[in-house]
């Protein structure tokens, strides 16, 4: 909420945030993709890995969270490039074709 407001009423014309702009460009791209596909890959690692133990909150469980949350990551931004990364451009091929 703080980095909201923040972008928001500060000056983000600069070179400064250009990498930010980019970086936050790339994931509000996938994050759909994310977004489908995360909740299905966890209940298969729970069923899989996991069944009916439970992580425990230390060192070792925050090291399986971590490594999840990354495959989890790498898994919705794969899923993004194979299917959905070229979409505006199929979307303007296709306005293009129906509107004349």
């Amino acid at each position: 909420c703080i980095l909201s407001i923040g972008l928001v009423n500060g000056d983000v014309s600069g070179a400064k945030w250009l990498r930010f702009r980019r970086v936050s460009q790339l994931i509000s791209d996938f994050s759909y993709s994310l977004y489908l596909i995360h909740f299905p890959l966890v209940i298969l690692i729970g069923v899989f890995f996991y069944r009916s133990n439970k992580l425990k909150p230390d060192v070792l469980g925050m090291a399986h969270f971590g490594g999840w949350l990354a495959v989890l990551i790498t898994c919705g931004f794969a899923f993004w490039w194979v299917f959905e990364r070229k979409t505006p451009q199929i979307r303007a091929f296709f306005e293009k074709r129906m509107l004349r």
